[in-house]
């Protein structure tokens, strides 16, 4: 088999790599999930702070129950600057524990933990040569 013939397939993983060597896709998802969760954990932070912070703001829920009445418009400028107000108030009173690629803060520490366990993943891929399609 010519030399040629071999350009661009990943090669072989040696004996004792075996068990580090592994599917391109299974890898991508598995990345994808943990980027997923750790993502939620940091919103959820964000979303309970604000709703702590401005309570009388909600949007409506699905159901449509919330707190305001039926007729009430929802008041897109008061939720942006209630969300930078919220996103100010866990800068000042969490710490900082991880930040992604990309520059996305974590200052959960569940969303922390599966942010690196995330880019350990992203690293892995990169070094087996795995495409950056839809990662």
């Amino acid at each position: 088999m010519a030399a040629g013939v071999l350009v661009g397939l990943q090669p072989a993983p040696a004996p004792g790599d075996a068990a580090e060597f592994r599917d391109c896709g299974a890898l991508r998802a598995e990345y994808q999930h943990l980027f997923a969760e750790a993502i939620s954990a940091e919103v959820e932070l964000l979303s309970a702070t604000r709703r702590r912070l401005c309570p009388d703001l909600e949007p409506p829920r699905e159901g449509g129950a919330n707190l305001r009445g039926p007729d009430q418009e929802l008041d897109i400028g008061g939720l942006l600057a209630c969300r930078q107000q919220a996103e100010r108030a866990v800068q000042a009173a969490s710490p900082l524990l991880f930040t992604a690629q990309g520059g996305f803060r974590f200052f959960t520490p569940s969303g922390a933990s599966q942010a690196r366990a995330a880019q350990r993943l992203l690293a892995q891929l990169e070094q087996q040569g795995c495409s950056r399609d839809s990662f």
